[in-house]
């Protein structure tokens, strides 16, 4: 169910960009609010980065639990709907900030709770702690950054400011929790890739080569993403 809501947002983000060239073109009168235009560029990042990556996310933690076949909790498609929603329709103002851009309007805030709800449900159910310092732990990490990734939100609400304006604003709120999500991508990007080494190769990467150890409080998982990002 998630690879193929990840696959739809993907065709989706497609479509926004589609749309966002038709506004643009003489021809066709498709740009009846000047908002459409941001609305659709909100459209298109949110479901290219957000949701697409985050659904894939989920859809490979599913396929590593042995439970690719279970139905989606209800939260994510319908944040995913609401989403849409909010992108194709002329309502609310959209702000262009980093990290995940924003409509200004109670549905698209809607999509992004049910959707972060949803996520972070996935997240916990596959939470391990104690196999965090193991060493094959990057699927285990990758939970983790999960976690983190939503719940770095309420600190975010609860320290930025609207100092300088409601643009402003969303950049800082979303600056911790965009960050960490980087991470999350990043050890997603090194999971696949081990999976299609051992897959084509037989190989297993578990342990660090011993000319490149690193302290016993540093495993694996952890030097790889940051490594990754450095």
């Amino acid at each position: 169910m998630y690879l193929y809501i990840s696959i739809f947002s993907l065709l989706l983000a497609g479509l926004f960009g589609l749309l966002i060239g038709l506004t643009r073109t003489p021809a066709v009168a498709l740009l009846n609010s000047p908002k459409l235009f941001y609305h659709f560029l909100v459209g298109h990042v949110t479901f290219s980065i957000t949701v697409w990556l985050m659904g894939f996310t989920l859809a490979y933690w599913r396929y590593k639990r042995g439970r690719g076949e279970r139905v989606a909790p209800p939260a994510i498609p319908l944040g995913a709907l609401f989403l849409s929603l909010s992108c194709l329709l002329p309502y609310g103002e959209p702000y262009l900030n980093n990290y995940i851009p924003v409509i200004y309007h109670p549905t698209f805030y809607a999509g992004l709770f049910l959707f972060f709800l949803g996520f972070l449900l996935e997240a916990f159910g596959g939470l391990n702690l104690r196999k965090l310092f193991s060493e094959d732990n990057l699927l285990p990490i990758s939970f983790l950054f999960g976690v983190l990734t939503v719940l770095t939100v309420l600190p975010s609400f609860l320290v930025a400011t609207d100092e300088g304006g409601r643009k402003l604003y969303f950049e800082r709120f979303f600056w911790l929790p965009g960050h960490i999500q980087q991470f999350l991508y990043t050890s997603l990007m090194l999971l696949v890739w081990h999976e299609l080494l051992k897959r084509n190769s037989g190989v297993s990467i578990k342990k660090q080569p011993a000319f490149n150890k690193q302290p016993l409080y540093a495993p694996y998982g952890f030097t790889a993403v940051c490594r990754s990002l450095c």
